[in-house]
């Protein structure tokens, strides 16, 4: 499979997951059966630092907060809340008037607190565009 070239300013769910998982230096793989109970989906994506689990749940810090928060921490990144029009009015993510997050000094922006924190972690550690598969 090839990588491809996303810009991290148009990341989120998924893709953005992967993304902090590479800017981590963590290895994602799916969950085996074993791993999980019978009340949790089948497969889960999981993101490992040395085979050692990063979090218990399926990883996606672009919506959880227990797995956003320590890296939020860590690398001081602190979203704002602005109302669009403060901001590039030709942006996409900024074109239906609602309100945005944003860390200024990088410039990860996003719909919620989370996918703007996470871009910028993205943003800070591997630059504007990653390779992801």
């Amino acid at each position: 499979m090839h990588d491809m070239k996303h810009k991290v300013s148009t990341l989120s769910g998924a893709l953005l997951d992967r993304a902090v998982a590479l800017a981590l230096g963590a290895e994602l793989r799916m969950s085996r059966p074993w791993e999980h109970h019978d009340d949790e989906p089948a497969v889960r994506l999981l993101a490992l630092i040395d085979g050692v689990p990063v979090s218990k749940e399926p990883w996606a810090p672009s919506t959880t907060w227990s797995q956003a928060g320590p890296i939020m921490q860590a690398e001081g990144i602190s979203p704002e809340r602005c109302k669009p029009d403060s901001m590039d009015a030709g942006d996409p993510l900024v074109s239906d008037g609602r309100w945005m997050w944003v860390t200024e000094e990088d410039g990860g922006c996003g719909p919620t607190m989370l996918v703007s924190a996470m871009r910028t972690f993205v943003i800070r550690k591997l630059g504007p565009v990653v390779d992801l598969p």
